[in-house]
């Protein structure tokens, strides 16, 4: 941390180990031999922080690029995080509704945006011809949200018969809707279109890249028998997550802990209630006359969801604190015994100790959610 007083002043913070990512890294690339790997920083590298994290990975053996949803999380990995032209940021989502803006900061930052309609695809090749810019394509294969549909790739082909156009062309793209259950009658549909694109786009795709598998495509990989695929966007395992619950780990490591300094511990007395509208009463379920409870400094841009209170709790090493009351938006109580807590003391709500998927369950959510929601409010503490 910059700040030297932050020990002492924080309220929550995120303690993120890059030797982990790297290892998480080698770990998928050895599942996807001679297959170059596209990390997804969006969300701020799913609330581990984008900027630090390219910067340990941008040296790293068979790196294809970052891949980003929106422009704004390019600009700021290519200014603030210093990353080389030299490696490609890819837009996902923000390159829909193309137009002159969008093409000029292309031109400009060296990012790479990935065309996802017949439409974007017309309107990016009229301004291609005064500034050129390297470019993808997306394709629905049966996701239906971007991607241009199998049905129009003869006006795909007319388009790229301009040798300018397909020059720039580096590849193209297709997204798994169940990539975890690759025997399903999805995603054996989705993988029989895209190697229907490919076989179409054959003599125009030569030396281009080809990629379709997420985290759990990457676990899959070998029964999704993509093997005409050339690049994988490992995400959520990248972070140390397995890609859906109960799916082997292959090694990887929870990268993040989310900690929250306990301000302040106090008893409550039976039939007292604990936070906002009074949802939790002392007493009401047991025989107990008072509660141990410790209030801690984080709330729900902490990566403190409301559904917490359901069935959440807080961690400190392998101690279980269950939460009582209801999450506020800076603090958050739970319950223990005796004087085993004490104020100034850091617990958890992620990390090493715990089971993301588990707390997801709990809470009604996914991993995603839970990482994403830990706002730049929390300082990231890297090591």
């Amino acid at each position: 941390m910059k700040n030297p007083y932050f020990d002492k002043i924080g309220h929550s913070r995120a303690l993120v180990s890059l030797n982990r990512i790297q290892k998480n890294y080698k770990i998928i690339e050895k599942l996807c031999p001679d297959k170059k790997l596209m990390p997804m920083l969006k969300a701020d590298a799913y609330g581990h922080g984008a900027l630090t994290i390219a910067k340990k990975l941008k040296s790293l053996k068979n790196l294809y690029g970052f891949g980003v949803a929106y422009f704004e999380e390019a600009i700021e990995l290519r200014n603030t995080g210093n990353i080389s032209t030299d490696i490609p940021i890819i837009v996902f989502s923000g390159s829909s509704h193309w137009n002159s803006e969008k093409h000029q900061l292309c031109s400009r930052f060296g990012i790479r945006p990935i065309i996802s309609s017949v439409a974007d695809l017309c309107s990016f090749c009229k301004l291609h011809k005064s500034t050129p810019v390297k470019f993808e394509l997306k394709f629905n294969t049966g996701m239906n949200r971007l991607g241009i549909d199998p049905e129009e790739l003869t006006i795909v082909q007319k388009l790229l018969r301009d040798k300018k156009i397909s020059t720039s062309l580096m590849g193209i793209g297709s997204h798994f809707a169940v990539a975890e259950s690759p025997h399903s009658n999805t995603s054996q549909t989705q993988v029989k279109r895209f190697k229907y694109i490919a076989k179409t786009l054959h003599e125009i795709l030569k030396g281009k890249s080809l990629h379709m598998a997420n985290s759990a495509g990457i676990w899959n990989f070998e029964k999704h028998g993509i093997d005409l695929t050339t690049v994988v966007r490992p995400g959520l395992s990248l972070y140390g997550v397995p890609p859906w619950k109960g799916a082997p780990t292959h090694g990887i490591q929870f990268v993040m802990e989310v900690q929250y300094r306990v301000l302040a511990t106090r008893t409550v007395a039976a039939g007292e209630t604990i936070g906002y509208g009074a949802s939790f009463k002392v007493g009401q379920n047991s025989r107990k006359s008072a509660i141990r409870i410790g209030i801690a400094g984080g709330g729900y841009a902490d990566g403190l969801l409301r559904s917490f209170q359901n069935d959440g709790a807080l961690y400190r090493n392998k101690l279980r604190l269950p939460i009582v009351g209801r999450v506020n938006m800076d603090l958050i109580a739970f319950q223990f015994q005796g004087r085993e807590i004490k104020a100034n003391q850091w617990i958890s709500s992620i990390g090493r100790d715990t089971d993301i998927w588990d707390i997801a369950q709990n809470c009604g959510t996914i991993p995603y959610e839970l990482l994403t929601s830990v706002s730049r409010r929390v300082p990231r503490i890297f090591k």
